[in-house]
């Protein structure tokens, strides 16, 4: 019975560790922003003690914590609130805002400001293929999807998908 539940309890032993890695990297390979995330080490040494105790904590839900974010911030319309915060995102998640905080300072390759940037630009893009433009102006996407301004709308969205959006809606 005892080697029963443990063939139960333990998938590797069922599975075999190739199976399991192979399911790891399915999982990594799902992230949209996969460029964006640091998940095999940290972008910059850990040097508190209080944070390498955090990363310990952090390791074995560091890619669910990664996923629940991208999905939040894909498939949501929370990025388009303007005074949208890390707390705002950790209360919704319900991942600790030290959690949050550690993600994005260690394991992220774009600061939290410039990660709201992409995500922004990302649903513009949507917006986009979706005929957004048919009904509205430039001008009113770049506020739907949480920018200030359309200056720094455009920029944002030259910076990131390399062309200004008359040609991306000209590429469609």
């Amino acid at each position: 019975m005892g080697i029963f539940i443990k063939i139960i309890l333990t998938p590797e032993i069922l599975y075999g560790y190739n199976l399991l890695n192979k399911t790891i990297d399915t999982a990594k390979e799902r992230l949209v922003l996969s460029t964006v995330w640091n998940l095999e080490g940290t972008v910059f040494p850990i040097a508190s003690e209080k944070d390498k105790k955090l990363e310990k904590k952090m390791k074995p839900v560091l890619l669910e914590y990664v996923h629940k974010l991208e999905e939040y911030s894909f498939h949501t319309h929370a990025f388009r609130s303007p005074n949208l915060t890390l707390e705002d995102i950790a209360i919704a998640i319900k991942i600790p805002v030290s959690n949050i905080h550690f993600i994005f300072k260690f394991h992220c390759n774009e600061s939290f400001t410039d990660y709201k940037k992409i995500v922004r630009i990302h649903d513009a893009t949507k917006l986009l293929e979706e005929g957004y433009l048919n009904d509205h102006k430039v001008e009113t996407l770049s506020t739907t999807v949480g920018f200030s301004s359309y200056n720094t709308f455009s920029i944002a969205f030259k910076n990131i998908t390399g062309v200004t959006t008359q040609e991306y809606v000209k590429r469609l």
